[in-house]
């Protein structure tokens, strides 16, 4: 028996399925007026999305330490 290839349709609902169930997505707008130190930062940064999940998680790491008030 041959195997049935999947047609480029039938792969995109695949995906999209398995994307609405195991993935999140976040977008934000930045304003050319207010926001441009931030755009020009994500411009000139080849992976935006480490870059972003990054920060994220060294802030996460920051908020996890004791403060000194706590380890006294």
């Amino acid at each position: 028996m041959k195997k049935e290839r999947k047609t480029p349709e039938s792969k995109l609902l695949t995906n999209a399925r398995w994307d609405r169930a195991n993935s999140k997505n976040f977008g934000f707008k930045c304003l050319y007026k207010t926001d441009q130190d931030i755009i020009d930062k994500l411009e000139s940064t080849p992976n935006k999305n480490a870059y972003i999940k990054g920060l994220i998680r060294a802030d996460i790491a920051r908020q996890d330490e004791p403060t000194e008030t706590e380890t006294d």
